[in-house]
C-alpha cells in the first residue's frame, strides 16, 4: 500500500462525494487508512467539506429538476424541506395552556392529494410574464 500524500488524497477527492470507501479505492488503500489519514491532517478537512457540498450540490440540482418537470414526490420532499419557512412541513406544533385536567382532542387529517389542481399557476395580474 503506498503512502497517502496531501496532493495524493486531495486528487482522489474528486467526484467521491467524500465517501470514504470510494477515497479508498482511488488510493488503493483501505477505508480505515483514509479515516485516519483524515484525522492525522486536519489540513485536508475543508477538501473534504468541500466534496460534500459540491455533491449536495449536484444532488439538490437534481432533486429540483424532477421537481420541476412535475415529480410529485420531488416537489413534495423540496417543499417540506426548503419550504419550511413558507409553512410546508409535516410537524404540528402546538402550545398548551391551562391545567393538566383539561381534556383535549386532536384529529389529523391527511389531504387527498390525487384531488389537488396540479396545472400551472396563472399569471398574476399587474405582473410582467417571465421568460424562460
Amino acid at each position: 500500500m503506498a503512502k497517502i500524500t496531501k496532493t495524493k488524497f486531495i486528487a482522489a477527492l474528486d467526484g467521491t462525494g467524500a465517501i470514504l470507501s470510494q477515497i479508498a479505492k482511488k488510493l488503493n488503500c483501505s477505508r480505515q487508512a483514509v479515516h485516519e489519514f483524515i484525522k492525522r491532517t486536519p489540513v485536508v478537512i475543508p477538501f473534504v467539506e468541500h466534496e460534500r457540498e459540491r455533491i449536495l450540490d449536484v444532488m439538490e440540482t437534481g432533486m429540483i429538476n424532477k421537481a420541476i418537470e412535475g415529480d410529485f414526490k420531488a416537489q413534495s420532499f423540496y417543499l417540506k424541506t426548503i419550504g419550511k419557512s413558507r409553512g410546508f412541513t409535516e410537524k404540528i406544533e402546538t402550545e398548551l395552556t391551562g391545567g393538566l385536567d383539561n381534556k383535549i382532542t386532536f384529529e389529523l387529517v391527511q389531504p387527498d392529494v390525487k384531488k389537488l389542481d396540479h396545472k400551472e399557476p396563472k399569471q398574476i395580474e399587474g405582473e410582467k410574464e417571465c421568460k424562460k
